[in-house]
């Protein structure tokens, strides 16, 4: 993750989101199979973000920006599935599958 500039603990929390999801899979690098066009998409993305936004501010758009982008490069039916969880972690919380997370109260993952 260190080709998008996140910081420590965004990297650690997309790497074990990343890892969980390609786990027994023997396809594609450990970013979740993010081809060079999303991730050239992504990139693209992150220039339009505001210089000037605070450290942490900025880290979140950015992991919002590879979530939406990963997830439409998803399948399909996949793609609302795959933005909401990924959505989920970029956050800290949010609701997957239906039941509703705070990834720092229910795992003492935070995002600082």
């Amino acid at each position: 993750m260190v080709i998008y500039r996140l910081g420590a603990s965004g990297e650690e929390v997309s790497q074990i989101q990343l890892r969980l999801q390609v786990l027994g899979h023997s396809r594609g690098p450990i970013d979740g199979g993010i081809g060079s066009k999303v991730r050239a998409l992504i990139l693209a993305n992150f220039t339009g973000l505001a210089a000037n936004l605070p450290g942490e501010r900025m880290e979140l758009e950015r992991m919002k920006i590879i979530a939406n982008r990963r997830a439409e490069a998803a399948k399909p039916r996949w793609v609302e599935d795959v933005r909401a969880r990924k959505l989920c972690i970029a956050s800290g919380a949010g609701e997957v599958h239906g039941i509703p997370y705070d990834l720092e109260a229910q795992f003492g993952i935070a995002l600082r």
